[in-house]
């Protein structure tokens, strides 16, 4: 596996947190990422991949921040990074497949992509999700970035919270009016009534769809309320950026906090 474009190593008493260096710890990613996203996101629904591997062209050459619990020796927790400080000019981010972003990626600065975010049923609560983010904030601040952004995904069985998601994205938190962005044709959602079968969940469930996202509100982040659907996935992704020139002091100090 070729060397990451930045390197991330950092342990806790229990915890790894690191880019990944290995085909070992690539591998881990590929087999989590489709644990979540093809079986708990489509379930029995969706069709079944011959090899339980969630991979795509942008899986090479992009980093790989992964949570690996020391006990068990696992890769628990992953993120897919890119920065626009190595990304090749002829390779777009994944984000663009499904948002036009000509508009914010013309912006100086530095930008990061944050992709497939994956945290094991397990361990999602907080400690995990805490780490990813220090480990996250350690990344931005070494390509010296100064935009964070990428897609938070929602589920179908979550499918039914999208109109209190939506309700609660307003104001500082929308992009509404900030660099013209909505989805693309291919992944263009008309209506909400296009999303049948919506499905209940418990309160667990609620909370485990919402630690991330609540994390990058935390964090200042602001949303799309234009919406994109992954048919492949089956989940609806909503546009998310942050600037981390502007991130609250109090969370930037609990990120840098050991």
């Amino acid at each position: 596996m070729p060397r990451p474009n930045i390197s991330i190593d950092f342990e806790t008493a229990r915890y790894h947190v690191k880019t990944a260096t290995t085909w070992s710890e690539f591998f881990a990613v590929l087999r989590l990422r489709y644990q979540i996203f093809f079986q708990e996101f489509i379930g029995e629904s969706g069709k079944k991949k011959i090899i339980p591997l969630d991979f795509d062209k942008h899986d090479f050459g992009f980093d790989h921040l992964i949570v690996k619990d020391r006990k068990k020796n696992k890769v628990i927790a992953c993120y897919r990074l890119q920065s626009s400080k190595y990304k090749r000019s002829s390779r777009k981010f994944y984000t663009e497949e499904e948002f036009v972003l000509d508009e914010f990626l013309r912006l100086p600065g530095h930008k990061v992509e944050l992709g497939r975010a994956s945290v094991h049923k397990d361990y999602r609560k907080g400690t995990v999700v805490i780490l990813l983010w220090k480990g996250v904030y350690q990344y931005v601040k070494k390509v010296d970035a100064k935009f964070l952004f990428g897609c938070s995904s929602i589920g179908r069985p979550h499918f039914h919270r999208i109109p209190q998601i939506l309700s609660e994205i307003s104001g500082d938190q929308s992009l509404d009016d900030d660099y013209r962005i909505g989805p693309t044709k291919k992944y263009a959602l008309n209506s909400l009534s296009d999303l049948k079968g919506l499905a209940n969940s418990s309160d667990e469930e609620e909370e485990s769809l919402n630690s991330l996202m609540g994390m990058y509100a935390l964090a200042g982040a602001k949303f799309s309320r234009e919406l994109a659907y992954d048919k492949e996935l089956d989940c609806v992704d909503v546009f998310t950026c942050l600037d981390f020139t502007k991130l609250p002091k109090v969370f930037e100090e609990k990120l840098k906090r050991n």
